[in-house]
């Protein structure tokens, strides 16, 4: 009987593992918009804790060899740079179920004060884990690159609680901490922008 229970109990976990992971093989769209207290400056002026807002979208599918994709929108203060920053990301999932790992290759963008404008080439890395059952995960995403007369860094890590998680969509609210750092040195002329302070968020996933 006992060995029958184990069974069956296995069965049930092993069920479950399988569902998540072919779910996750399947087409997915993500949505969030995160609101960031800005203690960082911009050409020395600070944000004074301004809220910068930062909305993203990511759509994976199954397709092989073919990158997912994912674009950002970040503003970094109002009052002061009235910078803004768009990023477009291809990347690939290393591993996608209870742990998760992405790679992949993009570009940033930053637009300051004026229109003036600069992209940047970059790598991109992401590693995450879920507490199964528990709607919890947590994520850490780095964002690296530099061009001709500029160079950034871009990270973040998070904590997420999924209040809604069925076949549907799934619905979380986050929190975490972000840095960004755009240097610009262009024909002797120096700039630079900084973003960087705690954000709650929200997610949902179709």
């Amino acid at each position: 009987m006992r060995q029958f229970s184990f069974a069956v109990l296995s069965a049930i976990l092993l069920s479950a593992v399988g569902v998540s992971a072919h779910a996750d093989t399947l087409l997915g769209l993500y949505a969030g918009a995160d609101g960031i207290v800005n203690t960082g400056e911009s050409n020395h002026i600070s944000a004074d804790n301004e809220v910068a807002g930062s909305y993203y979208m990511a759509f994976e599918h199954p397709v092989p060899f073919l990158p997912n994709a994912k674009l950002r929108y970040t503003q970094f203060d109002q009052s002061n740079s009235n910078a803004k920053a768009l990023d477009a990301i291809g990347y690939f999932e290393v591993l996608d179920n209870v742990v998760s790992i992405d790679v992949g290759l993009g570009a940033k963008r930053l637009i300051a004060s004026g229109n003036d404008a600069t992209t940047m080439p970059a790598v991109y890395a992401s590693a995450g884990g879920k507490l199964p059952f528990t709607g919890l995960s947590a994520k850490a995403e780095v964002f690296v690159g530099k061009g001709m007369d500029a160079d950034f860094s871009d990270a973040n890590a998070e904590i997420k609680y999924n209040f809604i998680e069925n076949l549907a969509i799934d619905l979380g609210l986050k929190a975490g901490y972000r840095i960004m750092t755009v240097n610009i040195d262009d024909s002797g002329t120096s700039s630079d922008y900084k973003l960087q302070g705690p954000y709650l968020g929200l997610e949902t996933h179709f």
